[in-house]
C-alpha cells in the first residue's frame, strides 16, 4: 500500500495526484458546460425579449400616430368598445397583430381591451389594450418569467353606438413579467403598491396592504364645490348600514387579523355615491370618508328627536305639577 500511495512511480506522478487532476479537469469541464448552456439559455432570452419590445415599440408606434391608430381598428366603426374584455386583431402596417405564434419565440396569448374609464372629452374613454406574450419557459430559456405583458392606454373617441371613430395611444409602459407582486408598479400616471403585476391600478395611488401616516387631508374647501344640497333621510339610511366583523381571503391579502367594516354591495343600496366598481373586475370599493357627513346628520337628527322627547317629558311633569 506504501509502495501504491506514499511513493511516485516512475513518471513522477502518484495515484493519488492523478486522481485529483482528473477529478478537477472533469470539475472545470462541467463548470464550462455549464456556463455555455446558460449563456446559450441568456441569449435566447434576451433574443426573446428583444421580439417582444419590438412588437411593443411596432403596436406602440401605429398607436401613436392618430390616422394609424384608426386604421388599426379597421378604420371608422369597425370596432364596436363594448362588453369587457373585448379581444382584438390590430393590422399592423398591413399585417394582422392577433393571438398566436408571433416571430420564432414568442406566442401572443392576449390582445384584447380589459377595462376603460371616462375620458376628458364628450364620447371619449381611455381604455385599457392588455398585450400577454409567452417566451416559453424550458430548458432553451432562462429563469424569469415565461410571460411578458405591456399595457397600452388608448384615447378613444366613440359615436352614439359606441363604435369607434377615434383614437390615440396616450402613454408607454415597459414590459414587466406578469403575476408577481411589484413593491411600486408605474401604470399610466398611476402609482400601484403591493399588487401583481397582472392587475390593473384602478386609481392615481393603489395599494394593497397596510397604509400608515401621521396626517391625511381631503380637499373640502367650499370654493371648490357646487350643487351644494342636503342629505335625505340621514337618520333612517344610517340605521341601514350593517357593521361586520371579516377576514380576508388568503389569495387576495394574506392577513390573519380580525376586520371591521361594511360591505360594499350593503351600502351600495343605500349609499351608491360612497361605492365605485371597478369596470374591468366588477370588484366594489367604499370611500368611508363619504358616510362621515351621512352619519354627523344623523347624530343631529338623532338628538332632535331627543330633544323633542325630552321637551314633552318635561312638559308631562310640569302638568303633572300643576
Amino acid at each position: 500500500m506504501k509502495k501504491i500511495f506514499g511513493t511516485h512511480n516512475q513518471r513522477g506522478s502518484s495515484l493519488i495526484q492523478v486522481l485529483i487532476v482528473t477529478g478537477v479537469v472533469a470539475i472545470v469541464g462541467a463548470s464550462l458546460g455549464t456556463m455555455i448552456v446558460n449563456t446559450v439559455k441568456e441569449s435566447r432570452s434576451v433574443a426573446a425579449k428583444s421580439d417582444f419590445n419590438s412588437l411593443v415599440n411596432t403596436i406602440q408606434a401605429t398607436l401613436n400616430n392618430t390616422s394609424n391608430c384608426l386604421k388599426a381598428f379597421g378604420g371608422a366603426g369597425a370596432v364596436q368598445l363594448g362588453a369587457y374584455p373585448l379581444p382584438l386583431s390590430l393590422d399592423i402596417g398591413g399585417k394582422k397583430i392577433e393571438p398566436g405564434k408571433y416571430g420564432n419565440a414568442l406566442s401572443i396569448s392576449k390582445l384584447e381591451l380589459t377595462g376603460a374609464l371616462p375620458g376628458e372629452g364628450t364620447r371619449q374613454w381611455l381604455a385599457r389594450m392588455n398585450l400577454t406574450v409567452n417566451r416559453g419557459n424550458n430548458a432553451g430559456m432562462a429563469v424569469g418569467g415565461a410571460e411578458l405583458s405591456k399595457v397600452f392606454d388608448v384615447l378613444i373617441t366613440v359615436d352614439e353606438s359606441n363604435k369607434i371613430i377615434g383614437c390615440a395611444s396616450q402613454n408607454i409602459n415597459f414590459w414587466v413579467t406578469t403575476d408577481v407582486i411589484s413593491n411600486v408598479a408605474y401604470l399610466a400616471g398611476s402609482v400601484g403598491i403591493g399588487l401583481k403585476t397582472s392587475e390593473n391600478v384602478t386609481a392615481s395611488l393603489d395599494v394593497k396592504g397596510e397604509f400608515k401616516s401621521n396626517l391625511f387631508r381631503e380637499r373640502s374647501d367650499a370654493r371648490l364645490k357646487q350643487n351644494v344640497r342636503e342629505i335625505a333621510s340621514p337618520l333612517e339610511r344610517v340605521l341601514k348600514l350593517h357593521g361586520v366583523r371579516y377576514n380576508w381571503k388568503k389569495d387576495f391579502y394574506n392577513r390573519d387579523a380580525d376586520q371591521l367594516g361594511l360591505l360594499a354591495q350593503e351600502v351600495e343600496k343605500v349609499f351608491p355615491e360612497a361605492v365605485r366598481t371597478d369596470p374591468v373586475t366588477g370588484t366594489k370599493t367604499v370611500a368611508y370618508e363619504n358616510l362621515l357627513a351621512p352619519m354627523v346628520e344623523a347624530i343631529k337628527e338623532r338628538q332632535k328627536i331627543i330633544q323633542r322627547q325630552q321637551d314633552e317629558i318635561e312638559e308631562i311633569k310640569r302638568q303633572l305639577v300643576e
